[in-house]
């Protein structure tokens, strides 16, 4: 107590020669050092951070104008692919020329424009938009020329299947009338002229549906070549035909084979003024539209990289900013903590030493800083008030230690008079809970005696009833396997005589199978015969193609091998059914044969089943005396089950009473071992409760 005076009075003397500075800070409380402190700090992290509020503002105007470029580019990139599809179509459109082409170019198209609606509404850079107001323009160029060439490719398609096709196949025709009429007539050297005419009629078409399907001009010439070949050929046979009706034919072939070859060449020049706009037009037009979106993109990413270095340039700056700043920040919180922390701990310090000893039981401490203005002063007050009240404890715990024992020998005098008072009341009941236990032990034996007596009596009861029970049940039996045997037989006939029904009934509809297969095999040697009839016809047609063949000499070999392979398959024909024939014969004598057998068979089923149900009726008979014995026998095994059952329940009621009884003395027993327990520890709780 007297180094703790001291060491104050030495420290306000440092405080004094040191000047107002620590003084001042030594009566400011604690809660106002730590939030001058942290108000110092949050200030710099205010400016800190609104510096980098600062920083984050600029770059989110560079985000949203790297954004706005990149919208750019993503509405240019959809447009690109948009005009890519509208020109994709368009070409299918030309290759193709189908409906489903075209609506799919037109809805292409309105995409397209749609498209362009909204990068003219959302690009605001002025080149790219400038760039956007032309792509509109050369899309509606491009619009106009594919408009053009939808009219074209009706009017050829108009051409090819009202003129070019239908007249086509109309020349074809007359050609064939006139081939096949000059053969059939004869006349031979005509029939080969419009042979050759409808070959190069031919060859000219297969040539025009190329050009139609490729454009290939080189297919222009090849037609053009067919048709001089089809005039020269077509002279020859005007000057070999001579039948009135087939030129009549032939010349209005000749009226109409100008009109198709005019029709060839108004598709041809149709054809080639849309291969024309094609060209000049919308590819022309498609390759400016990908330059115009080339320029958009390249203008969006030089924009893209301008931003992103200056971008970068400013992250940097703010980067130095931001790390001078933190660094003074850090260096000021490090000295307001050290000089806070260092007026705070060291009274504190001291304050805690004073409160270990105290705790360890020194009340002669003098607590420091007593009579402080700040929070320590509080705090030592607070102590000294705790010092004050051990003190006044200790004067408490003697008192109360004193009291204690006075208490304690009253409990034990207590105790005693409640062990006499137990002792007297409790050990008069014990005894009586003992005598009755061993006189009830005495009953329970006298019980399972006469129960064990009356078990042996019934058992021997039961065994008699039992085996005339047992007789009963072996007439029983054999009576009831007499009836089931009677039973079975009965079954047995009527099986048979339901088997013997129904193999009459499949015998007649087998006869009648039989008889139905005999009428299809006489109508199969009719449609045989007529096949004879027909094969033989053939071969004498064949046999005339031969010799017209003949007649024809060269023209007429190919013919002649038809004829012959015709007259071989002929003889074939004319054998085989001569072998059906045969078949059939024998198919229709065993029908015969099998039909007289199956009603020789459905006689001697009928005989059986009479015999069948004589039987049935004997044993109808036999099976009811049998079941009449049955009836009466199991009445008798009826009763005998039943004195067993009663027999039964008096020796299970017996067994229980012994069983019960057993009960009853063993439970007699644990109660006057239970009574005996009882005596032993109450007078063991007694001497316990007397010696406490």
């Amino acid at each position: 107590m007297s180094s703790t005076k001291p060491a104050d009075s030495k420290s306000d003397r440092s405080a004094a020669r040191g000047g107002g500075k620590r003084s001042f800070l030594a009566n400011l409380k604690i809660g106002t050092k730590i939030y001058a402190g942290f108000g110092l700090i949050i200030g710099l992290l205010v400016l800190l951070t609104a510096l980098v509020v600062l920083e984050i503002e600029g770059l989110r105007r560079n985000f949203f104008d790297y954004a706005d470029m990149a919208s750019d580019a993503l509405l240019v990139a959809e447009l690109d692919a948009d005009i890519a599809d509208l020109q994709l179509n368009a070409r299918e459109y030309q290759l193709i020329g189908s409906e489903e082409d075209l609506a799919h170019t037109r809805e292409a198209y309105d995409q397209v424009r749609a498209g362009l609606a909204h990068a003219e509404e959302e690009i605001h850079n002025p080149l790219r938009a400038r760039l956007v107001t032309e792509i509109d323009t050369l899309v509606d160029e491009y619009r106009e020329g594919f408009d053009q060439v939808v009219e074209l490719m009706h009017e050829r398609d108009r051409v090819v299947y009202e003129v070019l096709n239908p007249l086509g196949t109309s020349l074809r025709e007359r050609l064939t009338e006139i081939n096949e009429g000059a053969y059939a007539a004869g006349d031979y050297e005509s029939a080969n002229y419009a042979g050759v005419v409808q070959s190069d009629l031919l060859l000219a078409r297969l040539y025009v549906t190329k050009f139609l399907d490729t454009n290939d001009l080189s297919a222009i010439e090849r037609v053009r070549d067919e048709f001089e070949e089809l005039e020269r050929a077509l002279a020859r046979l005007d000057r070999s035909l001579q039948n009135p009706q087939r030129r009549r034919v032939l010349v209005s072939f000749e009226e109409d084979l100008p009109k198709y070859e005019a029709a060839f060449e108004q598709v041809a020049e149709i054809i080639g003024r849309r291969n024309e706009i094609r060209v000049t037009v919308l590819d022309r037009i498609g390759a400016e539209i990908g330059h115009k979106i080339e320029e958009v993109k390249v203008s969006a990413h030089d924009d893209e990289n301008a931003l992103e270095a200056a971008t970068i340039a400013a992250v940097e700056a703010a980067e130095v900013e931001d790390v001078i700043i933190a660094g003074t920040t850090l260096v000021i919180g490090i000295v307001v903590a050290f000089t806070t922390g260092r007026s705070i701990a060291r009274p504190v310090l001291g304050l805690s030493a004073a409160m270990r000893k105290l705790a360890d039981g020194d009340k002669s401490i003098e607590v420091p800083g007593v009579g402080r203005k700040d929070e320590v002063g509080v705090m030592a007050d607070t102590v000294e008030v705790f010092k004050q009240n051990a003190i006044r404890m200790d004067e408490l715990s003697a008192n109360q230690a004193r009291q204690d024992e006075r208490a304690a020998e009253e409990k034990r005098e207590a105790m005693r008079k409640l062990a006499d008072d137990f002792d007297s009341r409790v050990k008069d009941v014990v005894q009586s809970v003992s005598s009755s236990a061993t006189q009830m032990e005495a009953s329970a034996k006298m019980l399972a005696g006469g129960a064990e007596q009356t078990s042996m009596r019934s058992s021997t009861v039961a065994a008699a009833s039992e085996e005339a029970s047992t007789n009963v049940q072996t007439v029983a039996s054999a009576t009831e396997e007499l009836s089931a045997s009677s039973a079975e037989i009965g079954q047995r006939v009527e099986q048979s005589a339901e088997m013997t029904a129904r193999a009459v009934s499949e015998s007649e509809a087998a006869s009648r199978t039989v008889q139905g297969l005999a009428e299809a095999a006489q109508k199969i040697g009719d449609v045989v015969s007529l096949i004879n009839d027909i094969a033989g016809q053939t071969n004498l047609l064949a046999l005339n193609a031969t010799i017209e063949a003949a007649r024809a000499g060269e023209a007429g070999k190919g013919f002649a091998g038809v004829a012959s392979e015709v007259k071989s398959l002929a003889g074939q024909t004319a054998k085989a059914t001569e072998e059906i024939s045969a078949q059939i014969t024998s198919i229709q004598a065993e029908s015969s044969n099998t039909v007289s057998a199956i009603e020789a068979i459905r006689g001697a089923i009928s005989e059986v089943s009479q015999v069948a149900s004589a039987i049935a009726s004997a044993v109808e008979e036999q099976s009811s005396a049998t079941r009449e014995i049955s009836r009466n026998v199991q009445q008798a095994s009826s009763g005998t089950r039943e004195v067993s059952s009663n027999i039964a329940e008096v020796s299970a009621a017996a067994r229980e009473t012994g069983e019960g009884a057993d009960q009853v003395l063993k439970a007699s027993g644990t109660v006057a071992e239970q009574a005996d327990r009882l005596r032993t520890e109450m007078e063991k709780f007694l001497n316990e409760i007397r010696a406490a």
